[in-house]
């Protein structure tokens, strides 16, 4: 039995204790989304390799980081956006501001927190399922450790796809002098498209790519959501380079919740439909290794490397 019919069969028995049980075979595609919903929490686990060996954190009641009020304040802005009362603001701010003074502190030879770095955006969706602290900072640490990429250099690899599968928006982005997709999909892969989706497109797009158990998967979905808005891109030929820029940060924006599936699929195809050589185990582990390892940025010789099988 797989995951799927084994979540199934527990909604089932779930809802045969309650007076509104659900059809799980009249609207599948509805019944899918209540079992993400009711089991999101242990299907991200398994996914990410978690389930039932989480570390115990201790975390400590002393915030003394140089950019801590940056922090503070950042965290009291994205409690306002989660429309709690004001008690549950205040527990909630006190575990958003605990989770990342005791993340940026676990890794403070590798990272500083900024405004800017998408730690703060990658978390909001995980706070937002109301999980006790300890299981919320195992979560979003699993996450980063796992999904987010390591170094801006690896967005060259981006743009040789968009050069790959679609050689005249390429040019066209070159002509405009945008020769690097770091510019405007920065903060899409340092919160997994979280600062620009609302949560239910989040959370939508977090299930199918955690199921795909492949960090590289992010590039496909990036690539999808640029060439899919080709017509969009193409029509902004007459406009300066800072607008075109930022209608490209924007695309993500206009994704909604029933657009996911196709989404991935059409992410899927793109995958199939590229050279193997994007899917080495050396080029992923560049990517995505873990910070407790030696990552090392991308050398000239190594980009001429990821180049050479696309030209």
């Amino acid at each position: 039995m797989n995951l799927m019919q084994e979540l199934e069969l527990a909604l089932q028995e779930e809802q045969n204790q309650s007076s509104d049980p659900i059809d799980l075979d009249d609207t599948p595609a509805t019944a899918h989304e209540k079992i993400a919903e009711t089991f999101r929490p242990q299907v991200w686990k398994k996914y990410l390799d978690i389930g039932g060996k989480e570390s115990k954190v201790i975390f400590s009641d002393i915030y003394d980081l140089p950019e801590q009020n940056e922090l503070r304040n950042d965290c009291k802005q994205i409690v306002e956006k989660l429309g709690n009362d004001d008690e549950d603001k205040v527990s909630v701010l006190s575990d958003l501001e605990s989770i990342l003074t005791h993340f940026r502190k676990s890794k403070r030879q590798f990272r500083t927190y900024r405004s800017d770095n998408g730690w703060i955006e990658l978390l909001f969706p995980v706070i937002a399922l109301k999980l006790p602290k300890q299981e919320t900072y195992n979560l979003f640490e699993a996450i980063h450790s796992r999904y987010i990429v390591r170094h801006h250099d690896v967005f060259h690899t981006l743009t040789l796809l968009i050069l790959y599968h679609d050689p005249h928006l390429s040019n066209f982005l070159v002509t405009k002098k945008i020769t690097s997709t770091h510019v405007f999909t920065k903060s899409w892969f340092q919160s997994l498209f979280a600062a620009q989706c609302n949560l239910q497109v989040v959370y939508a797009i977090w299930d199918l790519y955690f199921q795909q158990e492949d960090p590289f998967f992010i590039f496909f979905l990036a690539l999808v959501i640029i060439v899919n808005a080709r017509d969009q891109i193409l029509a902004l030929k007459d406009e300066p380079k800072e607008k075109i820029i930022e209608a490209l940060s924007l695309l993500p924006c206009g994704l909604e919740r029933d657009d996911v599936s196709d989404f991935c699929s059409l992410a899927q195809y793109y995958d199939y439909k590229t050279p193997r050589f994007f899917q080495t185990v050396k080029l992923k582990s560049n990517l995505f290794e873990s910070d407790s390892c030696n990552v090392g940025k991308f050398s000239a010789r190594q980009d001429v490397h990821i180049a050479s099988p696309l030209c």
